[in-house]
């Protein structure tokens, strides 16, 4: 069928525009295809790395339960742990004792001074002489609580601050435990210490810290006090140290009846860190020859081991300067 000329253009141009909007057509269904597609390969990788992220990562309850199981754990391993370690810390307090233990670097025979019921356990074949100002008997009747307890015989009757009437250098050792608190000048009863030690002899000294003892509100006593005393050659204590005692140990203790009969009490008290001052202070302002070999503290007590050495000789420099390189 023929059409006129018009008619005939309008439909070739129909027919292209329906063409077109096939073309369109498909076009956009083969995007939205892709469209739809890639949504759902992001969809996919999207919930699988959901589900990795959740297979890696617990959720926080159960890393919190984790943490917590972990904390106890560490407890349960920290109180187990220091349990051994009061256990060993029990053992070894209950068999090794620091007096004991330093006793053994004393040799040959010496002396203890006011050893009463507790002589320190020397190593065997070290012979030791007791020295008190009482016989054992005296001691029995003034200390009546001590007597079932096995006070030593008194081998030397005499005061133990000045050791009068023994010879120089006559001792190997000398202990002296609890007893230079009890000394009215103890930078003079050192002194005789050192007198009769032989060179090369050994002082075992015992003294109480006074944080752990009934004199624990007393003042430190400086160590310029005791070296005033020394100066002085002090012999009868002073009244200002019975009324420190009345006020801070015992509000009833008699100060006029402790002068007239020179009670014997702790004249002077330290801690650890004063009784270390104590014995440097000697030998360095006052040149004695002493060293201490070892120094260390158990309970309420600390405990030292002290040695004579030769005393420093003018010509030291000289003694001791390497030799001269001889000439060629």
């Amino acid at each position: 069928m023929k059409f006129p000329f018009v008619r005939r253009k309008k439909h070739e141009a129909a027919l292209l525009h329906e063409k077109a909007r096939r073309v369109k057509a498909r076009e956009a269904g083969e995007h939205s295809k892709k469209v739809a597609e890639r949504a759902k390969r992001m969809a996919g990788d999207a919930k699988a790395a959901a589900e990795l992220a959740r297979a890696q990562v617990p959720p926080l309850e159960q890393r919190i339960s984790d943490l917590l199981a972990e904390q106890q754990f560490l407890k349960e391993r920290l109180q187990a742990a220091e349990r051994a370690r009061s256990e060993i810390v029990a053992q070894v307090q209950g068999h090794v004792d620091l007096r004991s233990l330093l006793a053994l670097k004393l040799s040959g025979e010496g002396i203890e001074i006011g050893a009463l019921h507790f002589p320190l356990q020397v190593p065997p074949g070290v012979k030791v002489r007791y020295v008190d100002k009482r016989t054992k008997a005296e001691n029995e009747a003034t200390f009546p609580e001590l007597a079932a307890k096995g006070i030593v015989e008194t081998d030397w009757v005499g005061d133990g601050q000045w050791l009068e009437g023994m010879a120089d250098e006559s001792q190997d050792f000398v202990i002296a435990n609890h007893m230079l608190e009890h000394c009215v000048n103890p930078l003079k009863t050192l002194e005789h210490f050192l007198r009769v030690l032989r060179t090369g002899g050994r002082l075992f000294i015992a003294l109480p810290d006074k944080r752990f003892t009934f004199d624990v509100k007393r003042p430190i006593t400086p160590f310029e006090h005791v070296l005033r005393d020394y100066r002085i050659n002090r012999e009868v204590e002073e009244r200002e140290m019975y009324e420190e005692y009345r006020d801070f140990v015992d509000a009833s203790f008699d100060v006029d009846k402790a002068l007239r009969t020179r009670a014997d009490i702790h004249h002077h008290v330290w801690t650890q860190a004063e009784v270390l001052e104590f014995f440097t202070e000697a030998r360095r302002r006052l040149g004695w020859p002493l060293e201490i070999e070892f120094f260390g503290k158990q309970g309420i007590e600390v405990v030292l081991v002290l040695q004579k050495i030769d005393p420093v000789h003018e010509d030291h420099a000289k003694r001791y300067a390497p030799a001269a390189p001889t000439e060629p």
